[in-house]
């Protein structure tokens, strides 16, 4: 029993960090997987491990830098904007199906922040 409970508690912390991959790289949530599953490869991290570390990311903001290089490797190779420096933020709740506005003082895709210097510029 103990197991089974485990393994929902896994299931349900990569599927978060899919989301968060989803929204911070802008891509759909089967590459989001795909690119979960390559940084855990490339970085010899446990796939759970790097989950947890990408949803601790969209709490506080940090990442470790070798999963923050291959997460951002991972989303420019699929053609994705780069990964930000600061985790995304969600949306409260209702506010999802209301229609785009940029008013004064709203953030337009030109004021993410860029990525680190170690970044790879993205293939034009």
């Amino acid at each position: 029993m103990a197991q089974l409970q485990e393994a929902v508690v896994a299931h349900a912390d990569v599927d978060q960090a899919k989301g968060v991959i989803c929204l911070a790289g802008r891509i759909p949530p089967a590459e989001a997987w795909d690119v979960l599953r390559e940084v855990s490869m490339r970085t010899n991290t446990k796939l759970r491990d790097v989950a947890l570390q990408i949803i601790t990311w969209a709490h506080t903001g940090r990442l470790e830098a070798h999963l923050r290089r291959e997460l951002q490797r991972q989303c420019l190779v699929r053609h994705a904007p780069p990964v930000p420096a600061k985790a995304p933020r969600a949306r409260p709740e209702g506010q999802g199906k209301q229609a785009p506005r940029q008013g004064p003082g709203e953030p337009t895709s030109s004021s993410l922040p860029n990525p680190p210097a170690d970044c790879p510029p993205k293939a034009g």
